[in-house]
């Protein structure tokens, strides 16, 4: 087969091709990713300096929380952000010059009166997204140091003692387990799930000191396990959040809803 013959056929074999649709988004598509992957520093740049972001580049927050006020509540704002770091460092070793960019420091601490104080430092700002929940984070901490200091936690506590020892009819008058399961009960009723925890582990470890089988669980254990896994809640403090956050005119609309779910 001579040189011509070929020329022919090619020829023929695109002429053909370019009028069939699929042939001609294949070959824009391969073009457009030459052109992208030849220059994609120079779009990236572009659209940097437009504020425009299209690629979720990794992000990384430093919290400085000495008495641990509120780095449990940021961690769960951003649990399911798998491109943004999280770490607690001991101090702040940053000046203008050495701070690096995608990066946040959250100092936080507490004032003589108790009130948490929080400073937020980086370079070139931070997305409304990542600021907005390290916002919201702070908030529940407040919340919850408010309703611990207030009393409010301890005195429906001494309140649903009577009831906890119906519930709980098999532990003795004067188990320490009553009072730290009524605080748990408490806490989590006002959305103060870290507030809960504390009292929820020491009520399961008194649990198990007064379980005479300690190879299984007892009957108060399960109990409690399970009326903590169905998530009694009367004031959702976090859904109150969210709602004002993105502007809902009456948040506290959900309480009634939650209340008889509840």
């Amino acid at each position: 087969m001579n040189k011509q013959k070929i020329k022919e056929i090619v020829k023929f074999y695109i002429q053909k091709n370019i009028q069939n649709k699929w042939f001609i988004l294949v070959n824009i598509l391969i073009l457009l990713s030459v052109l992208i992957a030849t220059n994609g520093n120079n779009i990236k740049s572009y659209l940097e300096s437009k504020n425009i972001n299209l690629f979720d580049d990794e992000f990384k927050i430093e919290i400085i929380d000495e008495d641990n006020l509120a780095t449990d509540q940021i961690i769960k704002q951003f649990e399911n952000r798998e491109n943004i770091e999280i770490s607690k460092i001991s101090e702040n070793n940053y000046t203008k010059e050495n701070i690096p960019k995608n990066f946040a420091l959250v100092e936080i601490s507490k004032s003589e009166t108790g009130y948490i104080l929080v400073k937020i430092t980086s370079k070139e700002g931070i997305d409304n997204e990542i600021y907005s929940k390290i916002v919201e984070a702070i908030k529940e901490a407040r919340n919850e140091i408010f309703a611990e200091k207030s009393g409010i936690i301890e005195w429906i506590s001494k309140i649903l003692r009577p009831i906890t020892k119906i519930l709980f009819n098999e532990l003795k008058p004067n188990s320490p387990a009553i009072g730290d399961i009524a605080m748990n009960f408490t806490a989590n009723a006002f959305g103060l799930a870290n507030a809960a925890t504390p009292f929820g582990i020491r009520a399961m470890e008194q649990l198990q000191k007064e379980n005479p089988d300690k190879k299984s669980a007892s009957n108060s254990m399960c109990l409690f396990l399970g009326m903590n896994t169905a998530g009694f809640q009367i004031i959702p403090t976090t859904v109150i959040a969210v709602l004002v956050g993105i502007g809902y005119k009456n948040p506290t609309e959900i309480i009634a809803p939650t209340f008889i779910v509840t």
